[in-house]
């Protein structure tokens, strides 16, 4: 094995070991403890479709497909991924890792040059994470009223620069 791909796995695992150190305090935190200074928020927890507020839209491309010539689910989860981050930095700016996709579901595929459109709603803040629901929606700009393709929650912790998880504090709580 190169020194090269010796140091790139040190580095893996080394960012893995974080990962699931942060996971451990994120658990701990969330078993039962005294009253916490940071009051948790239950934000949203509804599907409403008012509720969920346009993130971002991106074209899928031709790179972007698996052998039936349809979008790669990892490449959709990824743009969900970076909907909902966009959703976290607006409450509150900073870094995040995500921890939890939960209750994903791939309901329709998406096909080369459809517009997707991804929207999200916060549906819980506590202390240290956030819960985002995240939608997909294709539009096939040929007349026809855009369809979800994708749905799910996704939980993130913010963190410090050392991977810690930090106190989230919300910028303007009237915008949620």
């Amino acid at each position: 094995m190169s020194a090269n791909a010796s140091k790139l796995i040190r580095e893996l695992v080394h960012d893995i070991e974080q990962t699931l150190e942060t996971t451990k305090q994120l658990k701990k935190q969330q078993e039962p403890h005294e009253q916490s200074s940071t009051a948790e928020v239950e934000v949203n927890n509804d599907n409403n479709n008012n509720s969920y507020r346009l993130s971002i839209s991106v074209f899928a491309m031709p790179a972007d497909t698996n052998s039936q010539q349809s979008i790669f689910g990892g490449w959709l989860l990824s743009q969900m991924d970076l909907a909902a981050l966009v959703e976290c930095k607006m409450q509150s700016p900073g870094r995040y890792v995500t921890i939890v996709l939960d209750q994903m579901k791939f309901l329709k595929p998406v096909q080369v040059g459809d517009l997707v459109q991804i929207y999200t709603n916060v549906q819980h803040i506590g202390t240290t994470s956030i819960r985002i629901g995240v939608r997909s929606e294709v539009n096939r700009l040929d007349g026809n009223p855009p369809f979800v393709v994708t749905q799910g929650t996704m939980t993130f912790v913010k963190t410090n620069e050392q991977g810690q998880p930090i106190p989230i504090v919300v910028l303007n709580p009237k915008s949620q």
